[in-house]
Parts: structure tokens; sequence; C-alpha cells
């Protein structure tokens, strides 16, 4: 992720990066390849997706159906299995796609909907593409698939460089998250794509929730998704790289003897989720909903000032509306002063804040973490309930399941960003609750107005509670956290050592919290 970048360089000695930046001055790659704009298919009514689905659309007019993923497994069968039935086109737009199994398989699934005549339409932030430039310039020559790259890095000078010399400009990333198929169905959510969202093979399993969902919505997400496919920054692929010797066969032996990949296999097939797919079965829930999203545009406006936190986004509706409870599930989440003023005015009308974010020891960005924490006292003090993520505990469905498919023990972490006011509105998308989220990337959900599907939400977090997350207090102006699934208590942070809690106190004194 972007954080663990920030935390290496300010480890970088100012010299070295001074020296590497003056030897190469060039920071925007040449242009050579003709972008010509292009847009989402209209003529899609006569497909199997369209023709499943378009009596439910009808009788449910104005609404959207949606079907929920939180399962990280079912999430990519989900994808897989509409990547294979497409047959006009396939959209996709995300943050990160890793060098891994899932990735592999993901671009196999979107070569072979090409192979078969479907446009398919690929657009990446740069941040994590260093290596795999050049393997996806030789993907974009494949005649029915064309590569995309938003705000690129110059490929003539190091990146680490470029972040200093170009802060405020290259480090404001594309962070959405998107698939749409044949300009029929959506997938809008919090997971990239990697082993460790999916349940595949890793070392940390994430709990993600993504929506499903076909209707009016869809034509929401495609907007946005030509936007920032057509968008000033974003330029082919072809002119940052010239095309690797694409050798998929490397790849499939390097896996071939991994039991894992069996047995992953294996639990995709039998994924109901899957079968729901491929039989045009899926259970929609009906409900009118909106986009939330950031327009491309925003990499190159001023931060917003200080003092609009949440206010000053397309939720302020939402927040200005709620009378009772807001429900706030955040992997990251660094609330700064304005985020305290914001909580503080919250609590003033009455409303019963709750906040489910990582611990320390189930984060993957220690140094968000460590300054997240030092705003907890004060978010208790004015009566917010607070909840840190397990990084272990067998109890949690996905987790086991995991274990299950990994065979051996994995951590657990929180990575889904999920909003949910009064019960009766529901926001599902890519946004955390922290300055880069709200100040400097760019970000896609949907907010389902619909007291049914909340309710699933609330009920699933209430009912599981115990097992997922400590609950964090005061005694006597300290801090607590009691874990009501084993009756303990911890004065410490939960499933830490010394040395990492030592470390923790040293991140917390970095500077630089307006980029976490």
């Amino acid at each position: 992720m972007y954080r663990h970048t920030v935390s290496k360089i300010i480890n970088i000695l100012l010299g070295i990066i001074i020296t590497a930046y003056l030897s190469s001055c060039s920071m925007a790659p040449a242009q050579k390849k003709l972008r010509k704009p292009s847009y989402a298919l209209q003529n899609t009514n006569q497909t199997s997706l369209a023709r499943a689905y378009q009596h439910a659309i009808n009788q449910h007019k104005g609404k959207s159906g949606f079907v929920l993923l939180g399962s990280g497994l079912d999430a990519f069968a989900a994808r897989t299995e509409l990547f294979r039935m497409a047959e006009k086109s396939i959209d996709v737009q995300y943050y990160l796609v890793r060098d891994d199994l899932t990735g592999y398989l993901f671009y196999q699934s979107l070569k072979e909907a090409a192979d078969r005549g479907v446009r398919v339409r690929i657009l990446l932030d740069d941040h994590h593409l260093a290596k795999q430039t050049a393997h996806l310039a030789a993907f974009d020559q494949h005649p029915n698939i064309e590569v995309r790259v938003f705000n690129p890095y110059s490929r003539k000078s190091p990146r680490f460089a470029q972040m200093i010399f170009k802060l405020g400009k290259i480090t404001r990333r594309m962070h959405n998250k998107s698939v749409i198929i044949d300009n029929k169905i959506t997938i809008v959510g919090s997971r990239n794509i990697g082993n460790e969202y999916s349940e595949a093979e890793a070392k940390r399993v994430y709990s993600g929730m993504e929506v499903l969902a076909v209707g009016p919505i869809v034509k929401e997400v495609s907007k946005s998704f030509d936007e920032y496919w057509n968008f000033q920054k974003t330029i082919k692929v072809a002119n940052l790289s010239r095309p690797a010797r694409f050798n998929p066969e490397q790849f499939i032996k390097k896996y071939h003897h991994d039991p894992m990949v069996k047995r992953f296999a294996h639990a995709l097939k039998a994924s109901p989720l899957a079968w729901q797919v491929q039989h045009n079965r899926l259970p929609f829930q009906w409900a009118k909903a909106k986009l939330i999203q950031d327009p491309p545009n925003k990499i190159l406006q001023k931060r917003r000032q200080r003092g609009a936190f949440l206010n000053g986004t397309a939720l302020e509706p939402f927040i200005s509306n709620a009378k009772r409870n807001i429900l706030i599930i955040t992997p990251y989440f660094i609330p700064r002063k304005e985020g305290l003023k914001f909580f503080k005015q919250l609590k003033d009308r009455g409303i019963n804040v709750s906040i489910l974010t990582n611990s320390y020891a189930s984060t993957d960005v220690k140094i968000v973490n460590a300054h997240y924490n030092e705003y907890r006292k004060a978010l208790l003090r004015m009566g917010v309930r607070l909840y840190e993520f397990k990084s272990a505990e067998g109890s949690v469905n996905f987790l086991k399941r995991a274990m299950r498919l990994i065979n051996r023990p994995v951590k657990a972490g929180l990575h889904a960003k999920i909003l949910s006011f009064d019960q009766r509105d529901l926001y599902i998308g890519s946004m955390n609750i922290d300055p880069r989220s709200l100040y400097e990337n760019t970000e896609i959900g949907i907010m389902i107005s619909s007291p049914e599907i909340t309710y699933n939400i609330v009920k699933w977090f209430d009912d599981n509670l115990d097992d997922l997350a400590y609950h964090v207090s005061l005694r006597n102006n300290q801090l607590i956290w009691q874990d009501f699934a084993k009756n303990k208590i911890y004065t410490r942070e939960p499933d830490t050592a010394l040395s990492q809690r030592l470390w923790m106190n040293i991140l917390r004194v970095i500077p630089g919290e307006a980029q976490l």
C-alpha cells in the first residue's frame, strides 16, 4: 500500500534523494501512442446478462438490485464467472492487482474474454506497477484489450525521489475498485485483487465487503469509469514500457505442484455464489442508490480546507439527516483535530457513534495505526464506542475457511469500508476514514438506501462483535481492551510484544500524518 512506501521514504537520506533526482530531471513520460477517447458500450441490451435480469429491473423501476459480497473467495469467484459470461465489454478499474495467483487468474479470465471478442478496458493506478509494466504492455497488444495507467510515475528517475519532490502531485493516487460487465452488472467495494483479499495463499487474510449490482446504478459506475479512462492524467501503458515476452506457461509451472492452487480452484468452483452467477439466480435485494465518487480531477485540486472532514464530502446529507446511530467500519482511521471536532458535534446531537478499526496486531500499515492511537482517549471521553479488530480468532467464519484452504494458521486483518446511518442508508466502497482517502486519493462507493440491507450489516456486526473485536474503553484514565469472547481484559496492546510496542511509539512521533 502507499503508506508502506511513505514509512520507508522517511528513512532515506536526503542527500541520496537529491543526487538521484538531479541525475534524472525528466518527471513525465513521453506520450507517443495516441490515446483515443472511448466510452461504455450502449448496445448491450441483448446480451445474456441483460436479458436475465431485465424483467426484474423493470419490476423495480428506479431501483437497483444488490447482493452483498462478504466473502473474498465468493467475490473473486463472482468476478471470474462474470468475465466468462461477458459478451460485449468488460471494464476494470483498480488501485492494486498483485503479481500472484489471483492476479494471474484475474488477467487470464480477462484474456479469455478478449479471445472471444469481448472489448476489455483495464485502468490501473501506477503506484504498484513498477515491475508489471512490461507485462501489461504485452497484454495491451491483444486487439481487444487496452490498458491505461492513472497518474503515472516517470520511468526515468527513482520513484522515491518523485514522491519527495512532487509531493502533492505524484503522491495522489486512484484508490477506486470496480468492475463492469456488458454495461449491465457491476461490483464495487473495498477489495483489491490479491491473494490476501480472496482467501488464497497469504500470511494475512483480509475481511472485506463489496456489492454486486444491476439496474440504474450500473450506468453511474460506467460514467465514472469513462471519466477516469479519458482523463488527462491517464495514459496508455505502451507509453511507459516496451512489451515484455509474456510467457504464461512459466507462471503455470511455478504453481503446478503447489497444492494450494488445487484447493483454491476447487473452492472457487464450489462457491455457491459462482453457481448463482452461472445460472442467473443471484438473490438481489432492491433499493434506491446513489454513487458516491470523487472526480478524477480531485488529484489536480488543492487539498480541502481543514475542518471539513466527512462533512466536506458527498456524505454530508446523510450525516445531517442522521438522528440516532452512525456505524463506521474502516481499516485505517486517523481523525485528526477536525475529526475529533466532527465526532464531538455528532455526540452533542445525541447520535451514538460506533467505530470498528484495526488493532495494532491486525493492521498491515503500522504507521497509520500508531498515529490513530493518539486519538483513542479523546474519542472515548466524548462517548464514541471504539472497537479494534482481532488479528487471530478461530470463530470468525472467513478466517476458519481461509485456514482450511491455506492449511496453516493465518492472521486476520480488517479491510472493509462501511458506513451505516440510522440503519437506513449504507455506504460500501473504497474510502477509508483518514487524510489520504479524504483529501489525497480518489475513491468510489455506493450509498444504498434500504433499511433491510442495512439491517443485515448491522445485525452481522452486533452478532459477531465479541468474536471480531476487542472493546476498547478507559479505566482510571488508562486504556483497556476487553475480550468478551474469552472473558479477558488486557492493559496493553493485545497480541503484541514489547519490541512491537516500542516500535509503535517511535512511529507515532514520525511526521507526515497528513499523507497517511
